[in-house]
């Protein structure tokens, strides 16, 4: 990450302390910073890590996968986190997706269905990518709490 000019998402990019690498998607519309907690290195001043807590929790879309049967949505305690997804392994080529707004952050009067993905659909393994990509610009860009990413 060290010396990338491109959206972060607030990791860092001076002295790597974030990590070395993050999944980055950017075309003509936005660009995506994947925070990947596996990514931000253990350090011994956050034993319980914080530092890659801190991250996550600061994020208004929070994508979890899940090789689980029994999928459960995460609670994460947080102002700024708006919706979570969870991206359940079927099997090599199957995923399942549930997608969920946290209570209070959405108005569900006025923002029914974030789409393209929504909660239960099946997805093959050569469309989650983008279809995952595109719900997370859909909601993002439909609350006006956070600026289109």
């Amino acid at each position: 990450m060290k010396g990338y000019s491109g959206f972060t998402g607030g990791l860092d990019r001076d002295n790597d302390e974030d990590g070395k690498f993050a999944l980055i998607w950017t075309d003509f519309f936005s660009e995506i910073c994947f925070q990947v907690s596996t990514y931000i290195p253990y350090s011994e001043a956050y034993p319980s890590f914080e530092n890659r807590f801190r991250h996550i929790g600061n994020n208004s879309i929070v994508v979890f996968f899940s090789e689980n049967p029994l999928v459960d949505f995460v609670e994460i305690q947080s102002r700024a986190t708006v919706a979570e997804i969870i991206v359940q392994v079927i099997d090599s080529e199957m995923f399942k997706v549930f997608v969920r707004t946290l209570p209070g952050a959405v108005d569900t009067s006025t923002v029914k269905l974030f789409g393209p993905l929504f909660d239960g659909q099946l997805v093959n393994k050569q469309s989650l990518a983008i279809l995952l990509r595109f719900t997370i610009v859909s909601i993002n860009v439909s609350h006006p709490c956070f600026p289109p990413v």
